[in-house]
Parts: structure tokens; sequence; C-alpha cells
């Protein structure tokens, strides 16, 4: 696989997204989870411009390879190059909104900084999907009792000062220290919060 981008990202970002997903162990024995894509690029062949995605076989899509090793990346076959666009894809938005906040002056400071900003990246970047069943913001809604806000992370450190991160995420990070959450409960916030981490550290 030789392209210079892939949908805005170079093959650096793009490879540093791939290398950060954890959907493939997750989901690699579920023989019922499966992906499919296809993707166009421009003239030259070298930047993908779109990649499209389907759950179930579809005319000119490729299966997604479950196995491909995310610490070990090789794209030597069609079904790991679909692999690797997919999750580059499935990634965009969340990472798209990280670039923003440090492409308007954003800095951060420490883990739980970044563990804030890559979950509200997640949550902008994928539209508020998935926030419903989440974990980490069924304690959010619980500490605020309101809905989670879609802040603008253009705003750089504005998305700091409000009661979301003030209240809400430091007081869940706090009680995470103390052992006060349920263990089983705890493992799940603590990986959601080291892949938030991740996908903040590939942009700093």
């Amino acid at each position: 696989m030789e392209f210079t981008s892939i949908i805005g990202f170079t093959n650096a970002e793009a490879t540093s997204i791939v290398s950060n997903d954890t959907w493939f162990e997750k989901n690699r024995l579920d023989a019922a989870v499966q992906r499919y894509i296809k993707y166009e690029t421009d003239e030259t062949g070298k930047h993908v411009i779109s990649i499209s995605r389907t759950n179930t076989p579809a005319d000119g899509h490729v299966k997604v390879d479950k196995w491909l090793c995310r610490e070990s990346i090789e794209t030597d076959t069609p079904s790991k190059v679909a692999a690797f666009l997919f999750s580059v894809n499935a990634n965009k938005g969340p990472a798209v909104e990280v670039k923003k906040f440090f492409a308007n002056g954003g800095t951060v400071s420490g883990d739980t900084e970044m563990a804030y900003l890559g979950h509200v990246a997640w949550l902008v970047g994928n539209g508020g999907y998935g926030s419903d069943t989440d974990l980490l913001c069924q304690y959010e809604r619980f500490y605020t009792e309101k809905n989670i806000p879609m802040l603008d992370l253009s705003t750089g450190r504005d998305i700091f000062s409000n009661e979301l991160y003030w209240w809400a995420f430091v007081e869940i990070r706090n009680l995470m220290k103390t052992g006060t959450v349920d263990q089983k409960e705890l493992a799940v916030l603590e990986a959601g919060m080291e892949q938030d981490i991740r996908l903040v550290k590939q942009f700093m």
C-alpha cells in the first residue's frame, strides 16, 4: 500500500490512528461482527479521497481482515488494506476534532486533561453516537443531571471551562483513583480513558 494521504491524513497520521485502534482485538472472535469497505482515489492513485463502509457484503466492497495486527501493521493483502482504511475512516471524526483543538492554540497538561480532550473529541467527532450506552457518559449524566454538551474544540482550552470538566469528569477521575468505583466498571472506564489519551498523543 503506497498512499500519500488517506481522507486528509498523512500516511504517518493514518498509521498512528490504526496502531491505536483496539477495535480489531475486541471484535476479532465475534463472527457476527463483519465490515466491508470500498474506497476511491484521485487520478494519481496516491490519495484516498473517499471510503464507504457496510456491515454486510456489497458489490465492490472488500471484507475487512479483523486479524490486522496494530503493533506490526502489514497491508500485503486487499483485506488488510481494507482493514487499515476502515480503521482510519472509523476514527476520522474524533481525530479531526483533536487536530482542530491543537490548531486553534489548545494545550493540555497531564493525563486528566488528555483523557478529557480525547473523550470530548470522541463525543463530538461521532456526533454523540454511542453516548447513550457509554459508561463514562452515564456517570457524567449522573453528576451533572444534564445532557452532555457537544463542545466546540476550535475554542481550544475553553472546553475545560464548563461543569462537564470541572465537576463531572474530574470527580469521576478522583473516584477511580480512590477505589470507590465498582471494579468491573473501573476496568471499563480505565480502558476507555487510556484509548482517549492515545488518541490525543497522536497529534501533540
